[in-house]
């Protein structure tokens, strides 16, 4: 795999070649942001372009679960104590008992949307539901751990 920085603004691009797209064949890239100096952001970039190789691996053979846990891993270093706290909660509460085993190329929309339904209506302590805000938690856990993997993969 190869990478190559842009500086933008007072930060760097950090960007990963990351295969190619499998319905389009187009080429696609994985990027980040990086801030400090540029020999900061150079070992930046190596560190990435093997966590990007790492991930095409892991996310062809791996689940949902398998996707969770290495965005925690990847985030944590960005969250707050509380926001780690939180985050790990609604992931191993809801997310992976539901999707954890599920191979990741086999999530469906209508998977998740049936979820965040049955969530709703029982998905709380003792069977009672779940608050809007609540779900809409654990929504942005999921969308955000399927973005990565697309940036990751090409395709979730």
């Amino acid at each position: 795999m190869s990478g190559h920085l842009r500086q933008r603004g007072n930060g760097w691009e950090l960007i990963a070649y990351a295969g190619r797209h499998p319905r389009t064949g187009r080429k696609t890239y994985a990027r980040q942001t990086f801030r400090g100096t540029k020999r900061e952001a150079i070992a930046a970039l190596n560190r990435f372009v093997v966590e990007v190789e790492d991930g095409l691996h892991q996310l062809a053979t791996g689940t949902v679960g398998d996707l969770l846990d290495r965005w925690v891993e990847m985030r944590t270093r960005e969250w707050s104590p509380s926001t780690t706290c939180q985050q790990v909660s609604i992931v191993e509460h809801h997310l992976k008992p539901q999707f954890g085993k599920l191979p990741l190329r086999k999530l469906r929309a209508v998977d998740i949307d049936g979820f965040y339904a049955r969530l709703r209506r029982n998905g709380g302590k003792k069977g009672n539901p779940l608050s809007a805000g609540t779900v809409l938690r654990v929504h942005v856990v999921l969308r955000s751990a399927l973005q990565q993997a697309v940036k990751w993969d090409g395709s979730p």
